[in-house]
């Protein structure tokens, strides 16, 4: 019994010891000089309210940020550091909302010069022992900087978003797979479709690439490279209308390096192309003209000189028979009355040589002129070749019978020609006369053909004397006159074979010679084939 009593009084003893304990300030939950010197180590700011919502204390980094001193803080309601931003309703909200259990939150706290700080604000209740509220203790940390960041990113997100919408070249992401998963509105204008939903459903290389495989061809080199620049390729609107566009463009990966996406921007060059093709069809065209100019400038120098050489020739070969005209026609009119029957028939033949001779003349002159200035007016018609050749020898068969010459037409009656009666026919003359002046009496001129594919090629070939191989280079060239007299002294204009190859290439033809002195010479002439 003692012992219980002993035990009893040591119990109400510590019972005792403790009730003054409690009673000692050192020892209550909420003693601020035990949490003062810890309080102003934090960092962020700390501030106690009791519960009619006075400041009671604030730590140095409240002081500092806040810019107050605690003379002349402490005491004060907690509204003097409330924001303008949020009404007072909202401020006892949150109040309750700390009561029944803290509170935490962004919200704008004001400094003492008036400027609002935005804060983390973390506020919990300190209760006694009884379990009721004894203050509030709250933290706020400062969001100045992570705000400044959340601005500039969002800056940065309103530009994107302004530049992705607003941009006029197209702005795209896609799959691996060949799926869009974003593009911007010009993108879709691009494409021709009438909204992002329905562009979303394509297949790329398909349904927007001219040629599908250059789609194979563009990812290979992005993942090779990483990303391209200035890549050109051909697309396809929805209407199937071609364009060109400048593809720069990189990969997105994921961590373990995947490709997950590609993203890139397209530059239509559509108009610049179909400017720069027109420039250089400009270019070429000017090209041509300055060819065509200098090709015209040659030939004008070409027919000056020729047409100073052809009249060159005209006058030097005229003053001989005009002379000869001259000279016999002045002495019949001085002598006739002396003369024999026999001398005047003689003089006449002469005069008459020298007439043909300049009639002959005149008729190339014309030709040759009505050539170079393009009155040569051509009728072309589909002839028989046998019977016009016999029609041609018929017109100067006298002139082989002068010299005892057989004219020979070997020519097959089923070969047609195409070309202009005119024109051939004074190639006939001209050749045919050729081989009578250099043909000897009693020799034989042999008139022939052979079809070549759509070509006649025609042969006039005589037994005459033949030409040197000095003289055969300067045949049918205007720039070389070249005439000789023939088997019985027949004087020649030296023009003949040069109208010869320019009316056989006017009828699309070419004209060649073969010879040996001695032997003989062969002509040979083309002609388009005609139909029988």
């Amino acid at each position: 019994m003692e012992n219980e009593n002993s035990k009893l009084e040591e119990l109400r003893a510590e019972n005792e010891r403790l009730k003054k304990k409690l009673k000692d300030a050192r020892y209550l939950p909420f003693n601020l000089n035990v949490f003062k010197k810890a309080l102003n180590n934090i960092s962020d700011s700390v501030i106690i309210l009791n519960t009619e919502r006075t400041i009671l204390f604030t730590n140095n980094s409240f002081n500092k940020t806040f810019r107050y001193h605690s003379d002349n803080i402490i005491g004060k309601h907690a509204s003097i550091i409330y924001g303008d931003g949020l009404d007072r309703d909202k401020y006892e909200e949150i109040y309750r909302s700390i009561v029944n259990g803290g509170w935490e939150g962004k919200i704008y706290l004001k400094k003492k010069s008036g400027e609002e700080l935005p804060v983390q604000l973390t506020a919990n209740v300190i209760k006694n022992f009884n379990g009721n509220l004894d203050a509030i203790f709250a933290v706020a940390k400062d969001l100045t900087e992570q705000v400044k960041a959340e601005n500039s990113l969002q800056e940065a997100k309103d530009k994107y978003a302004n530049l992705f919408h607003e941009l006029r070249n197209t702005i795209y992401e896609s799959s691996p797979e060949g799926k869009l998963l974003d593009i911007n509105p010009a993108g879709i204008k691009l494409f021709g479709y009438d909204s992002k939903e329905e562009l979303m459903h394509v297949d790329i290389a398909k349904d927007l690439y001219v040629n599908p495989e250059d789609r194979g061809k563009l990812k290979a080199e992005i993942e090779k490279n990483g990303y391209i620049k200035n890549y050109e390729i051909k697309i396809k609107d929805k209407n199937g209308q071609y364009k060109v566009v400048l593809e720069t463009s990189s990969t997105i990966r994921d961590s373990s390096g995947k490709i997950i996406a590609y993203q890139g921007i397209l530059s239509d060059v559509t108009e610049d192309k179909k400017r720069e093709e027109l420039m250089n069809k400009y270019v070429a065209d000017l090209a041509e003209v300055n060819m065509q100019l200098r090709n015209s400038e040659m030939e004008l120098k070409k027919l000056n000189a020729e047409k100073d050489k052809f009249f060159s020739i005209i006058a030097h070969d005229l003053k001989s028979p005009f002379n000869s005209l001259l000279n016999l026609s002045e002495f019949l009119i001085e002598d006739i009355s002396e003369l024999s029957m026999e001398e005047v028939r003689s003089f006449s033949r002469e005069i008459n040589k020298a007439a043909q001779n300049v009639f002959d003349h005149i008729v190339n002159l014309l030709q040759w002129s009505q050539i170079k200035t393009g009155g040569l007016e051509q009728v072309v018609e589909n002839v028989a070749l046998a019977s016009f050749v016999n029609n041609t020898i018929a017109l100067i068969e006298g002139n082989a019978a002068k010299k005892d010459i057989s004219v020979i037409n070997d020519i097959d009656t089923r070969l047609f020609f195409k070309g202009d009666r005119n024109v051939i026919n004074s190639v006939f003359l001209n050749l045919i006369t050729n081989s009578i002046k250099f043909t000897k009496r009693g020799g034989q001129i042999r008139i022939s053909a052979d079809q070549n594919g759509d070509m006649i090629t025609v042969m006039v070939m005589d037994n005459g004397i033949g030409i040197s191989k000095d003289n055969l280079g300067k045949l049918f060239r205007i720039d070389e006159h070249f005439s000789t007299s023939g088997t019985s002294n027949e004087i020649g204009t030296g023009l003949g074979l040069i109208l010869c190859k320019e009316l056989i290439e006017k009828n699309d033809g070419e004209i060649w010679v073969k010879s040996e002195e001695g032997v003989g010479t062969t002509f040979f002439f083309t002609l388009p084939k005609g139909d029988i």
